[in-house]
């Protein structure tokens, strides 16, 4: 994912522009993905770079099956770069649970006019883990949403979500302008808090974007 444009050793702030690979692009691709979806609806995330995972449920295919299986055959290893090439591995391992999940969703949506569409909605899911001392849990989410069109230039949304079960109350007002073909101007605000009396400090954001198109 690296590719030409970062030196060893790589480091987690790099910007990885020049990835050389499709494997390293399509990496690269689901990193901005993820940061662009995290910009608008106020997320915080953390993204994780491994280098040749491996454990029980990794891929039979990688590099270290095969050693592995060369090893306990007595069959000679191929040694590719006069065997001065070095490569880190990362161990991950972990589980998976069963059990039963039950989820239902309600939602309604109106149309006062042909420029505005209001929406409101309920999840709920109760689910049973198998082999958890505490198998049952049950988490409900609520959410709002109002949209607005200005013009087929121009318009805001807002999305406002709750959950009961942490107390939290998010919401997000996006604004977008097209002023130029293929270029627009995003104005996103952020607030997200908790509805108890002794809740943290609430955490708040505005974020400008300008995108302008230029052909020469």
């Amino acid at each position: 994912m690296y590719g030409n444009d970062s030196t060893p050793p790589f480091s987690e702030e790099a910007l990885a522009v020049k990835p050389v690979s499709y494997y390293g692009a399509t990496k690269r691709s689901c990193e901005l993905l993820s940061h662009s979806y995290a910009e608008l609806y106020g997320l915080k995330q953390t993204g994780l770079r491994f280098f040749t995972v491996y454990g029980p449920w990794g891929r039979p295919d990688m590099a270290y099956w095969s050693f592995t299986d060369a090893v306990l055959r007595g069959k000679t290893l191929p040694v590719f770069g006069q065997g001065l090439l070095q490569r880190d591995f990362t161990f991950v391992t972990g589980g998976f649970w069963t059990g039963t999940q039950r989820t239902a969703n309600v939602s309604a949506t109106l149309h006062p006019t042909s420029r505005l569409r209001i929406s409101g909605g309920m999840s709920r899911t109760a689910a049973t883990l198998e082999g958890e001392t505490d198998p049952h849990f049950v988490a409900s989410f609520y959410t709002a949403r109002m949209s607005y069109s200005f013009s087929t230039a121009a318009f805001v949304d807002a999305l406002t979500q709750y959950d009961p079960s942490t107390k939290q109350l998010s919401a997000n007002v996006r604004l977008n302008v097209i002023h130029h073909p293929l270029s627009d101007l995003f104005i996103v605000y952020n607030d997200q808090q908790y509805v108890t009396p002794d809740a943290p400090q609430a955490g708040r954001g505005l974020t400008i974007k300008v995108t302008q198109m230029v052909a020469f």
